[in-house]
């Protein structure tokens, strides 16, 4: 599958520079893992907001010894039996654990294997380019589906669609706003001041429906005009956010396996939860930073929970709608994180954070 490759490219490439992470005083493991410890929980919270919204008779039961059993197999897959396997499989959680093993030790080893990082940075370039140009056929191919399903009669799911959209942006803003709370208690500026001042960027991520190292450069002078975070900070810690800090596609993900789940009354349990979580946050992480790859995200996510493929359709429709909005909110999302992370290490300019926005 074309998927695999790039897949491991993107999350291959995403460790290189966060050596300069150390220059700073940071920790490149303690970054990756405030980003998964984040999503995860940003994902919990979405659980307990989609069962506030779900009909009073599903009910969770508790696994049983061999499905916990079950459970502690399917966590020792992820590490593979041999290096081909995941590629031929497309094993999304196997190939981000080598992809981001090998790209730190990469990373590690700098100028000494400077040309196969070089080679690594291109075939990772190459990979977006052609995921965003397979991206910008989904729209008609969508289209092309939607009238056949139309002219089937086979819109069960479609006169459904906009729940899991408005609760999944509904979501998403709660947890924007949360973070955005969280970080003017910390830093002791006015939320609204904060919020104006990633206004512009937002909308700016809206328009393009890209987030990819190309932006890196821009956000990162933002970030130093705006926020207060220093400019080479902002340049050494924002690549690997844009690829690996997606909480609010992992929020979208989330809501709509949960509402397939609810249509196709499947039955699940804590075990399956717990899987669901764990599934959804590495697929989010894993998937390319282009308006449209979140499908790769949801044939992974159906397969490995039990959701039949027929809401394939569905699920692309649902993508093209909030990843309008999601790209940007994981944006915003990761500027936030990245002045927790300037804060705790000295990079902050608190003034210029707290200085009103220039009319």
């Amino acid at each position: 599958m074309v998927s695999g490759p790039i897949v491991f490219f993107t999350a291959l490439n995403s460790p290189f520079g966060t050596k300069k992470i150390l220059d700073f005083g940071g920790s490149r493991f303690m970054t990756l893992a405030r980003y998964f410890i984040i999503s995860v929980l940003i994902v919990a919270f979405a659980m307990a907001c989609t069962f506030l919204a779900m009909p009073s008779d599903i009910s969770i039961a508790m696994p049983a010894q061999e499905e916990v059993t079950r459970l502690l197999d399917n966590v020792l897959k992820i590490v593979p039996s041999n290096l081909l396997e995941p590629f031929r499989e497309a094993n999304t959680p196997q190939l981000l654990l080598i992809a981001i093993a090998t790209g730190y030790l990469i990373g590690a080893l700098d100028e000494r294997v400077g040309v196969l990082k070089s080679f690594i940075q291109q075939a990772n370039v190459l990979g977006l380019n052609l995921a965003n140009l397979v991206c910008t056929l989904v729209p008609y191919f969508v289209g092309l589906l939607l009238c056949l399903k139309i002219w089937t009669d086979d819109t069960e799911m479609l006169r459904f669609l906009w729940a899991p959209i408005a609760v999944a942006i509904a979501i998403s803003i709660v947890v924007c706003l949360i973070s955005v709370l969280c970080v003017s208690v910390v830093t002791r500026v006015s939320p609204v001041l904060l919020a104006r001042k990633l206004w512009g960027t937002f909308c700016n991520a809206v328009k393009s429906g890209v987030l990819d190292y190309s932006s890196v450069d821009s956000l990162a002078g933002t970030c130093k005009r705006l926020l207060g975070i220093d400019g080479e900070f902002a340049r050494a810690t924002l690549p690997q956010g844009l690829v690996l800090f997606m909480p609010t596609s992992a929020v979208g993900i989330w809501v709509f396996v949960m509402f397939a789940v609810q249509l196709q009354h499947i039955p699940f349990d804590l075990l399956w939860l717990v899987s669901a979580g764990g599934v959804i946050v590495i697929l989010a992480v894993a998937t390319p930073p282009v308006s449209g790859a979140n499908l790769l995200a949801f044939v992974m996510a159906f397969m490995y929970l039990g959701v039949s493929l027929d809401l394939l359709l569905d699920a692309m429709i649902f993508d093209l709608v909030f990843c309008v909005f999601c790209i940007a909110a994981d944006q915003a999302m990761l500027q936030l994180e990245t002045i927790m992370q300037a804060k705790r290490l000295g990079f902050l300019d608190e003034d210029v954070l707290r200085a009103p926005l220039s009319e």
